[in-house]
């Protein structure tokens, strides 16, 4: 039965299950629901009702994109690499000689996964916390629980963005608020204060953040790669991080809206392709066994430690793999 959460293969919902990451992805969404609150209820006991009612409309849209970016980074696949992803027609070499050169199936190679059991693209790595080859992984984000790859960089970044200008726009309406107190002999709650100390910090975090990734956004090149030397940024005509038709700039990149590419490029980005779909009218061939291109269950692999029984099986997973793209 597949689980109706998680990272594997057959996962119906994906969801990175990582007690720490869980922990820091819960602390996120209550640190911007808390803030919301305690500012909005600022605005409203402070300002006259037609300034209250426009700033606490602008903060709470905000902040809204903010955790809608934030739940979307979170509960995104982000480009993880399909059980029978097949390579493209330039790589099938490149996975002939990857599993040529495995003499051991503890030794890394590439163009292969021993851990996924399964073909790797030429930009793709495996993230550890989620157990998969993740599409130009560039790193794993504990804030969002979830490793950070194609299809998810859009949501990292519009969340770090929106955060940015939630505690920019916090620490505004609270500075005022704050001088207005002063001439009022007043004092600002607690609840105010704590919320202003966390907007400076957050605020500090997410602009390094911003600053930090953007040569992913100007060169398609994700951090990993960028630090490996291994500089392939495949597509010249739409920006990778937030798709579109052209890398010119657009209303839909700040949107938390899935990322979408045209197919003229949509394999050459993910860098696999998908098998054809099979005939679906005839129950016979539905429910024939495939034993022209044999991917065995990876649990049936552990089974066994024998280092050659692994390698013969990655083997002949490849040679159909490298049969079918051509």
């Amino acid at each position: 039965m597949s689980p109706v959460c998680g990272t594997s293969h057959n996962a119906r919902c994906w969801l990175c299950t990582d007690t720490c990451g869980l922990f820091c992805a819960s602390l996120t969404i209550s640190l911007i629901a808390y803030s919301q609150w305690t500012v909005t209820g600022a605005i409203v006991g402070k300002m006259e009702s037609r300034q209250a009612a426009v700033h606490a409309t602008l903060f709470n849209a905000v902040g809204l994109l903010a955790l809608t970016s934030h739940l979307r980074a979170m509960l995104s696949d982000p480009g993880a690499v399909p059980k029978n992803a097949e390579p493209l027609a330039g790589d099938a070499q490149r996975l002939k000689e990857a599993i040529a050169q495995g003499a051991s199936h503890r030794k890394r190679t590439k163009g292969w996964c021993h851990r996924c059991v399964s073909y790797k693209p030429p930009r793709a790595h495996h993230c550890n916390v989620t157990g998969r080859c993740v599409v130009k992984l560039d790193h794993y984000c504990p804030w969002t629980n979830n490793a950070i790859g194609v299809r998810n960089h859009k949501f990292f970044l519009l969340f770090i963005w929106y955060t940015l200008l939630l505690c920019v726009y916090a620490l505004a309406v609270l500075a005022r608020l704050g001088l207005s107190s002063l001439r009022d002999d007043e004092t600002l709650t607690v609840s105010a204060l704590v919320v202003g100390m966390c907007a400076v910090l957050f605020g500090l975090f997410t602009s390094c953040m911003l600053c930090d990734q953007w040569t992913v956004l100007s060169t398609n090149i994700a951090k990993i790669d960028r630090l490996k030397g291994e500089a392939l940024s495949v597509s010249s005509e739409v920006n990778e991080v937030f798709g579109g038709r052209s890398r010119g700039l657009h209303l839909h990149w700040f949107l938390p809206i899935a990322v979408h590419f045209p197919k003229s490029v949509h394999d050459d980005v993910m860098g696999f392709k998908l098998p054809a779909t099979p005939d679906q009218s005839s129950e016979e061939t539905k429910n024939e066994p495939d034993l022209e291109n044999p991917i065995d269950d990876p649990r049936d692999r552990l089974l066994t430690d024998e280092p050659s029984v692994l390698l013969q099986d990655d083997e002949n997973t490849a040679t159909s793999l490298i049969n079918r793209s051509r």
